[in-house]
Order: structure tokens, then sequence, then C-alpha cells
């Protein structure tokens, strides 16, 4: 974990105000109809295609939510991907699950409007599926633009046609499969191909000492490479907790799935030394079990400027970058549905923040 500010944008529900704003507050970035703003003259960088999230009825009866993404970058077109998220839950115990499979450039296959296809066969996803959609362009795009570069251009798009994808889960609680190989499917609106140009331009108009200014206590825990996350801050009265893991399929050569899911925990406690050093006790509250505490032995802080409202202030953060994890009696874990609950490791590196506003 690096600053307060880096784990609260990746704590995507807690903190998802801040996250929000930041693409506001300070922002230079502006969206105008392309018309006013075409970026005839821009070569484009990557393209890609991202449905709404659309309300399924899996073939065990699950309530879900489904998400296509498929994006190609221009310089390596055969680095395609496409992705397929599926969740459920309510906004504090949901569970996402994302496949991510490598895909040629015959993928994707639109024009500059947005019409086109999306063709990912059986021979690029077996044995979890296929898809064979049309895109076609709705409304007029709008292009963003910072100090006078575009960014990127947004279009949106219906997308109709044939979606199956088999979760290939088992158990009692198994999600089964979404959609059909010869029934008729429709993603519900908004749906977009958004073409970037000029990559980081955009970063060029966030004013940094004008972000929201985030408080309370931050932390992060990992272990086999960063293939299992624990991820918490405060959140009002209790503390949110984001799991996540990563695994590599065996086939199709390539694709991976990325397992999260979200729980809260009891109030986090941090108890700081005289000598610098910190211990943070955690303890499971909402779709998860077990306990654990994280202990960090030396610190260092620094403070940035941040916008509360419209009043400047300080924020003032303290970190133990290498702290040591440590589960209780029983193994802090969080709850899935499907593939098991994630837990991390005794011993496991990881880092705690606490920040403060003056």
């Amino acid at each position: 974990m690096g600053t307060g500010r880096e784990v609260a944008g990746r704590s995507k529900r807690a903190l998802a105000p801040m996250v929000a704003a930041v693409a506001v507050i300070g922002s230079g970035i502006i969206a105008v109809p392309s018309a006013l703003a075409a970026p005839a003259t821009d070569a484009v960088t990557s393209q890609s295609l991202q449905s709404s999230y659309t309300h399924v009825v899996s073939s065990t009866g699950r309530k879900l939510q489904v998400q296509l993404n498929v994006e190609q970058p221009a310089a390596a077109p055969s680095g395609a991907t496409a992705t397929i998220t599926l969740r459920k839950g309510s906004s504090e115990t949901s569970e996402l699950h994302v496949w991510t499979f490598p895909v040629t450039a015959a993928a994707l296959q639109l024009d500059a409007s947005g019409a086109g296809t999306v063709d990912v066969p059986d021979s690029a996803m077996s044995p979890f599926g296929q898809i064979s959609l049309t895109s076609a362009p709705v409304g007029d795009p709008t292009t963003q633009t910072c100090k006078g570069q575009n960014v990127s251009r947004t279009q949106a798009v219906s997308l109709t046609g044939t979606f199956f994808f088999d979760t290939r889960s088992k158990g009692r609680r198994a999600w089964g499969t979404v959609g059909s190989t010869t029934e008729p499917f429709s993603f519900g609106s908004p749906n977009k191909v958004v073409s970037q140009y000029n990559p980081g331009a955009g970063s060029a108009c966030v004013d940094f000492n004008n972000l929201p200014c985030p408080s309370g206590v931050f932390w992060s825990t990992n272990e086999k490479g960063g293939a299992l996350n624990f991820e918490g801050v405060t959140a009002g009265r209790h503390g949110e907790l984001i799991a996540s893991r990563t695994v590599d399929l065996s086939t199709p050569p390539g694709a991976t799935r990325n397992d999260e899911s979200f729980a809260t925990t009891k109030p986090l406690k941090l108890t700081t030394t005289s000598g610098g050093g910190a211990s943070l006790s955690v303890k499971a509250d909402t779709n998860s079990s077990g306990r654990a505490k994280l202990i960090g032995k030396s610190s260092s802080t620094d403070s940035n400027n941040c916008k509360d409202g419209t009043k400047k202030k300080v924020e003032t953060t303290t970190f133990w970058r290498n702290a040591k994890y440590k589960n209780g009696t029983k193994h802090l874990a969080v709850h899935e549905q499907i593939f098991g609950a994630i837990k991390i490791a005794n011993n496991s590196n990881g880092s705690l923040t606490s920040s403060t506003i003056s």
C-alpha cells in the first residue's frame, strides 16, 4: 500500500463518494459534444466496449448482474481481452467474479461510430461460453478534453445478439449458467464504446492540492505474490473489508478469474506506542468470520493539502509500511457463495495508514 489516498481510491465502496469527487473537483477534464471537439487528427491508442450491468437469473435460480467488457489496444491488437463479470448481493455484502480471456483482434470489429460486432467464439472461451453481439450507436458521442488535448471519445450503443456464459461453479450454491447460445439477449443501457487518445493527458488536469480529504484508518495485506488481498477502511461506525483472489485457469490458455467479496468488520481499533509502533485489531461482522491483527514497528508521516467541501485543509497521514498480519484463533475469512472463502496466511506483508484532517 502506498498513501492513504491510494488505499482510499482502491476501497471501491467505502469511499466511493471520494473517488467520484476526484474526477470532478480540481479537474479541468470536460465533456463536450464531439461535433465541437472532433478528435479526427488524434490517433486512437485503444478502443473498448463496456456493457451495462444487466440483471439476469441464472440456470440455478440466482439473481445476478452480468457485464461484458472487450478492450483492444491499437498498437498491439493481439493483446485484446474479453472480460465477463458476474455479481450479486447488497452493497455491503456483494460478491463478484471476473473472468478474463485473451482474444484476437477479430473479437471487436467497430467503426468510428461504434457500429459493428463483438464476436468471441467457443474456441476462444471453451469451456466457458460464447458471445455474438451487434453494436449500434445511440445518440451523439461526447469527447473528453484536458488542456486542449482530446482524452477520450464515448459513444452510447445498443448491444444485442446471443450471449452464453458458464460459471463452472459447483455445490449447492452454484451459480450455473447465464444467457443462451440460441435465444436473443440484450444488454440494458447504458452500454458504451470508448476510444482513448493521448495516454496520460487526463492526469494533467487533476489538481492534487484540491483532492477531497479522506480520514480514518486504512489497512491492507497480501500473500502469494499479490494473488490474495485484503483491504480495509474505517467507514462510519464499522469497517469495510474487500477481499480478492486471482486464479490462473487451466483452460483456455492465458485465462484468469478474479474473485472479490465485500464484508463489514467491527469498528477498527488502532493502538499506537510511544516508540512509533502500532497495532490494529480487525474483528469480523457481516459476510465474514474470525479476527486478525496487524502490527507495525516503525512509522513515517506525510502531509498534503486537500479540500473539505469548499474549505482547504491539511491531511496528515502516518504510515506503517512493513506491518505483519496475524490471524486470531479463528482465521479472518470473507465468505463467498462460489469458489470458497478468502483467507490470508499468518505473517503476510501488510501496511497501516492513519489519516487526520486539520
